[in-house]
């Protein structure tokens, strides 16, 4: 859209002013420049509110103008690299310049990276995810009692679940890293990073095992 392109242009032009700079000074910037402008919020409440807006904005243009080589960062520093000559007609805040076609393509583009990147935010969240719950997990097993080796399941692991009455025939490899298994009923299957999450919504991996059931005991 256009305000899109409006709002990227403007951390553009902070870029290319500072040429070697860090997300917090750009979005610093913005936020000020908004503060002293003619569009900054009547309240205090909702200025906080459209600059916390403004620094999230930053932060996803940031990650597409990367994407796209017109910025390098590195660690917390970023150093402008500059706009493809296609894209100067941009720079002074005017499209005119390119033709109906470029214009649409380098959109398409800038939309392509920036739905990469909110891919790449949903894996992050989904990996944080199995991380804690992992986390959650060793926390857990540090205060029950020493389970002996043949009852211990290491990670990663995969489950089967089948209905009562269901006849299974499972072949496993002498290593263990391989195995068939066929049922006479549908059986659903579930990796590690499943059971983990589903423990984690009943509440399971806050609450201690009790010594009978790391002894064998039924859990409830």
């Amino acid at each position: 859209s256009s305000s899109l392109r409006t709002f990227g242009q403007s951390v553009c032009r902070q870029l290319e002013k500072s040429r070697i700079t860090t997300y917090n000074d750009v979005a610093n910037s913005l936020v000020d420049e908004y503060r002293h402008g003619p569009d900054a919020a009547p309240t205090r409440e909702a200025q906080q509110a459209d600059e916390k807006n403004i620094r999230r904005r930053t932060y996803d243009a940031l990650n597409v103008l990367v994407a796209l080589d017109i910025v390098e960062r590195k660690n917390k520093t970023l150093r402008w690299v500059g706009l493809p000559e296609s894209c100067n007609a941009l720079k002074g805040g005017s499209s005119e310049a390119l033709s109906g076609a470029e214009e649409a393509r380098l959109l398409a583009q800038i939309r392509a990276k920036q739905q990469e990147v909110e891919r790449k935010k949903s894996m992050a969240e989904v990996l944080t995810g199995h991380f804690r719950h992992r986390e959650a997990l060793v926390k857990r097993h540090d205060i029950i009692p020493d389970v002996p080796a043949d009852r211990r399941v290491s990670l990663p692991f995969v489950l089967a679940g089948v209905s009562e009455g269901a006849e299974v025939d499972l072949t496993m490899s002498e290593d263990k890293q391989e195995a068939q298994m066929s049922s006479t009923h549908q059986f659903v299957l579930q990796d590690d990073r499943d059971a983990l999450a589903l423990l984690a919504r009943n509440g399971r991996l806050k609450r201690p095992i009790s010594a009978r059931e790391c002894a064998g005991g039924r859990e409830r």
